[in-house]
């Protein structure tokens, strides 16, 4: 039991046995197995996200703990739990435990130990694990809990890392971070979608007239729900290929499905691999003594792995100061700032709606979402003018702003011809309106005439029926007899 249980008092304790037991009699009780039950990964089992699942967990755990709960694992206490909230002294045990539990952490948020956002943090697993047993859930008001949590912001006090912060992070001895760094800062996407990303996701965008790349295409979360598509810069792509090329060169064969990020392999005394002209793979250097195996046996770099790689950049560059007493967070995010910084520079020439769907953000506006549809073509037009803000460390930056104001020149360039043929298409119009009417005034003309010399009346006229038929109206004079002058 934890000292802070402890403070707490003492709480009726009952074995694991006791506990299964009082469950099955229960008669609301949810069907438990006879085993640990695994109350606990049942509810988490309906989460999707790995990460949110071990941050259940670890809540859980201290929750558990703080309420003076025994067990051998998460399980176990969970287990004992539902039986304390179901047996308990009063049916309002669990939201008493509940309220105590964020007391506590209120008051972690008063000594600025945490803050009001990371509160409710502690009482989501809470409260989704409750959901699964409704007899409990019941009996705890949660509308009364949530009004007890201080009032938090919507958002972080922090800022996007500045690009100088950046070139210097790059500079990091590890082949993987200039990678990792510029395809996050250049697309926007989550460090999440480095578990999805295969090397046939990424595809290269060539100019038609030059050949040479000017932006790559990346597919995210490729056979999720979640899937969208986005754009990196050239600079990233060749990052990209680098990497892919210096994996190749040690054994690894690259295809379409090779995972974009791996493990490190052994690189110094052992045996490298090359292609000759005629398409044979042969010994490129002259030591045979060594091989790394697992050159040729990648496996895909886990997302904690990456996290981990970045921050020990982040620490060993000197790009992050210990925080002074009181402060609790950074000032840029060591992931997530990345994607701040995507949107900070994108949205200087990129319409906003555009940035939003490169970032595959849902929630900014159910009509942008449900009804804005950009081509795929307009996308890439508004992204390669976001291209010299996006570019890290590229010294052609100069030649990037030439094509970026060529690309400029020619789209007005379009629009202007485009305006031009709209207004010979008004003059055209007009024209043969024009000849339309002089052509109906001029057999209408000879009509009358004609009429006047065979009734030998000067003043004779047309009938509104003599008039349809000399305008080809008579097959439904009475539906168009307003058209007839």
């Amino acid at each position: 039991m934890s000292q802070v249980a402890m403070q707490k008092g003492e709480v009726k304790k009952t074995s694991f046995a006791e506990s299964a037991s009082a469950t099955k009699t229960a008669p609301s009780a949810k069907k438990l197995s006879s085993a640990t039950a695994g109350v606990v990964e049942d509810a988490l089992m309906y989460l999707n996200a790995e990460i949110t699942k071990k941050h259940y967990r670890r809540r859980l755990e201290m929750f558990f703990e703080f309420a003076g709960l025994e067990g051998a694992n998460l399980d176990e206490k969970g287990l004992a739990f539902i039986k304390q909230a179901r047996e308990g002294l009063d049916e309002s045990w669990a939201q008493q435990q509940i309220m105590c539990w964020l007391h506590y952490q209120k008051e972690r948020v008063n000594r600025k130990e945490l803050s009001a956002n990371t509160l409710r943090n502690f009482y989501k697993p809470i409260k989704f694990f409750c959901s699964f047993y409704r007899d409990i859930q019941n009996n705890i008001d949660w509308h009364r809990i949530v009004r007890s949590l201080p009032r938090s912001r919507q958002w972080s006090n922090d800022r996007a890392p500045t690009i100088e912060e950046i070139r210097k992070l790059c500079e990091y001895p590890d082949r993987r971070i200039k990678p990792l760094v510029y395809v996050m800062c250049s697309s926007g996407i989550r460090v999440g979608a480095w578990d999805y990303l295969k090397w046939k996701h990424v595809t290269p965008i060539k100019d038609e007239k030059t050949g040479e790349i000017k932006a790559a295409k990346l597919k995210v979360y490729a056979g999720d729900s979640e899937e969208y598509e986005t754009f990196c810069t050239p600079e990233s792509y060749h990052a990209l290929t680098e990497w892919m090329d210096f994996r190749a060169s040690y054994g690894e064969e690259i295809t379409g499905d090779s995972w974009v990020m791996r493990d490190i392999w052994r690189t110094t005394d052992v045996q490298k691999w090359k292609t000759t002209k005629e398409g044979t793979t042969i010994r490129a250097t002259k030591n045979y003594n060594f091989y790394a195996p697992t050159a040729a046996n990648p496996q895909k770099l886990p997302v904690d792995s990456i996290k981990r790689i970045i921050l020990r950049a982040i620490r060993e560059q000197g790009l992050r100061a210990e925080l002074q007493d009181g402060n609790r967070r950074f000032e840029w995010k060591q992931v997530h700032g990345f994607r701040k910084w995507f949107k900070t520079r994108a949205e200087q020439v990129i319409l906003r709606s555009n940035v939003e769907l490169l970032l595959s953000h849902s929630g900014y506006g159910m009509s942008q979402t449900s009804y804005y549809r950009p081509s795929e073509y307009e996308l890439l037009t508004s992204y390669l003018r976001a291209i010299p803000l996006l570019t890290i460390n590229n010294q052609d930056v100069g030649a990037l702003k030439e094509q970026q104001q060529a690309l400029e020149k020619e789209n007005e360039d379009t629009k202007q011809a485009l305006q031009r043929l709209e207004e010979q298409q008004k003059d055209m119009r007009k024209m043969i309106l024009d000849l339309t009417r002089a052509g109906a005034d001029t057999a209408m003309y000879y009509a009358v005439e004609l009429k006047r010399v065979k009734t030998g009346d000067k003043a004779a006229k047309l009938t509104a029926r003599e008039a349809a038929a000399v305008l080809g109206l008579e097959g439904d004079f009475e539906d168009k007899k307003d058209k007839i002058v």
